[in-house]
Order: structure tokens, then C-alpha cells, then sequence
């Protein structure tokens, strides 16, 4: 059964290009952004039925992952080094876990969005471990790559601005 399951994996690895892939998986994550940035709003909007400063805080903290996911795939700022796990399925599914766990274990502050938003994250804490174990090998080299890009373009701006001094 197991071997059966992973030779389908394997095969819808080779019919979809990784590129589609590493697409799907950008898109996830600012679906996943906006997703958080609506339910800060909603639960600022119902500010008065959180009962504790956790709940206050978790707000706050929705808004933070939102631009981290932002910033990272955007390669804002160092994010994508900063975060280096994010530039993975299996980081994005670790994290995703995280703040399904934060949404729905927030005690008295548990709103409607919270669950919808838990159990959203939740999905795709284990969806997102499926890309990165069929693209296992590719995964690594495009991140190397494109890590490889953003030193050079930090070096080239800081010879350009040495440059200019």
C-alpha cells in the first residue's frame, strides 16, 4: 500500500514541472497572507468579545505571520535567509501547523475565524509536505539558486553604493 502511494506521488511529480509547483506553492502562501490579514481584521472588529491579553496579542501575531509570508516570497529585505525553512513545503507545512495550533488553541479567545483560519492552516500543514517530498531534490537546488541570486544582488548594491562614496 505504501509503495503504491508513493509511485503515484512520484508520477504526479513527473507530470507537473516543478515551476507549477514552486507557482502553486507562492500562491498558497499570499492566499494564506490574506487569510490572516482578514482574520486580524475581523478579530479586531470584535475586539471587545476577546477575554484575554493572549487574545489581543494572537492578533498582533497574525498580522506579523502575514508579512513574513509577504516579505519572504516577495525576497523583501533578507526574509528568505532570515527564514530560511520558509523557502521549503516542509518549513511552510511546519509554520502552517504552528498557527493552526496558535488559532485553534487560543482558550477564551476563540472567535469563528479562528477555527476557519485553524482549520485552513491545518490543510495545508499537510498538503505542503506532499510538494516538498515529490520535488524532494529540485526543491533544494532552486532554493541554493535563488539564494545564490539574492547574495549577488546584495553584493552588487553594496559595490555600487561603495562605488558612489
Amino acid at each position: 500500500m505504501k509503495q503504491k502511494i508513493y509511485s503515484k506521488i512520484t508520477e504526479l511529480g513527473q507530470k507537473v514541472p516543478f515551476e507549477k509547483a514552486q507557482l502553486a506553492q507562492k500562491i498558497i502562501q499570499f492566499i494564506s497572507a490574506v487569510c490572516l490579514i482578514i482574520a486580524s481584521i475581523v478579530r479586531f472588529a470584535y475586539v471587545t468579545k476577546i477575554k484575554s491579553f493572549t487574545g489581543i496579542v494572537l492578533t498582533i501575531y497574525l498580522l506579523i505571520f502575514a508579512a513574513l509570508f509577504i516579505c519572504t516570497e516577495l525576497n523583501v529585505l533578507r526574509c528568505r535567509t532570515w527564514f530560511y525553512f520558509l523557502n521549503f513545503g516542509w518549513g511552510k507545512a511546519l509554520f502552517s501547523f504552528f498557527i493552526a495550533c496558535l488559532c485553534l488553541g487560543s482558550a477564551k479567545a476563540v472567535l469563528w475565524v479562528d477555527v476557519l483560519v485553524g482549520i485552513y492552516f491545518l490543510f495545508l500543514a499537510l498538503v505542503l509536505p506532499v510538494i516538498s517530498i515529490v520535488y524532494f531534490g529540485k526543491e533544494y537546488e532552486y532554493v541554493d539558486q535563488m539564494l545564490k541570486q539574492i547574495d549577488e544582488q546584495k553584493a552588487a548594491k553594496n559595490a555600487a553604493k561603495a562605488n558612489s562614496t
